[in-house]
């Protein structure tokens, strides 16, 4: 058993003196650690209080945690040990793997997207696709663009992932569409006039894919299109629900998001004007 625990909600003025005497009511404290934010040195509202036993450290869950100190209800619980990163790994794939059954994935290459957005993202950033994804399927699914399909569930999640993960990580992810974007690029370039000399490659991917082809078939630009006006409905969508308080987060990053991808439809329209 532990003789730490670990304490949160804590008034931004609080001291580690505070603490030393309030935990001393339920029995010996050998130390506090309250912790600083490393920019501006201030408190950030949790903290370890090390009992000198374990009868204290339980006496000190039983007496404080949801205690009301200075206007606030802190939280007290066991000080869990800190995993390794390997550990932490272990415990996000296990995750990906659980994630991929609930969202009935038996696709090798989505198992392993899955995997690889846990490992990056974490299990928190998951679990909240996830329950959006679910709560989509709730209201009746994802058609695509054209109304000729609904998503899979598992498409679900995959889709509503491409639009948040950061730009690094989504072109390793999501490497057919990386590809799309490069072959755009150098496309845009042999029609500005500028050479492209044959050796050139294309930044490698991590997850194995087949060469890129020399040119963009309009079917493809149009899917990439169909793609992002998809992406600006569900946007969209986002941005209605949050003003009308049906779904978290913050309306100016969903405004964000939706100027985003207007600007990748602009873009994709200005190069290639007889998408439209």
């Amino acid at each position: 058993m532990t003789t730490q625990v670990f304490v949160t909600n804590l008034p931004l003025t609080s001291t580690e003196e505070d603490l030393q005497a309030l935990f001393g009511q339920a029995g010996e404290v050998v130390g506090v650690k309250l912790i600083r934010d490393q920019k501006t040195g201030e408190y950030k509202g949790f903290g370890f209080v090390h009992m000198a036993d374990d009868e204290a450290a339980q006496q000190a869950i039983q007496m404080f945690n949801n205690f009301e100190y200075e206007g606030q209800r802190i939280l007290v619980r066991e000080s869990r040990p800190q995993r390794t990163k390997q550990e932490k790994m272990d415990a996000r794939r296990k995750f990906a793997e659980e994630l991929a059954d609930k969202l009935n994935e038996t696709n090798p290459k989505a198992r392993f997207q899955l995997r690889r957005i846990v490992e990056s993202q974490g299990r928190t950033f998951a679990q909240k696709l996830l329950d959006e994804t679910l709560r989509i399927e709730e209201e009746g699914g994802m058609m695509t663009l054209d109304g000729s399909r609904r998503r899979t569930i598992g498409g679900v999640f995959l889709f509503l992932a491409w639009q948040r993960v950061p730009d690094t990580v989504r072109n390793k992810i999501f490497p057919d569409r990386a590809r799309l974007k490069k072959r755009a690029e150098q496309k845009q370039r042999e029609m500005n006039g500028e050479a492209v000399p044959d050796t050139e490659a294309f930044e490698e991917s991590e997850i194995p894919t087949e060469p890129p082809a020399p040119d963009i078939p309009i079917e493809e630009l149009r899917a990439k299109l169909d793609e992002l006006r998809e992406a600006e409905q569900v946007a969209e969508k986002k941005v209605e629900d949050i003003r009308a308080r049906r779904a978290p987060g913050g309306l100016f990053t969903a405004l964000k998001d939706v100027a985003e991808i207007k600007n990748q439809i602009n873009a994709l329209l200005k190069e290639y004007p007889g998408l439209e």
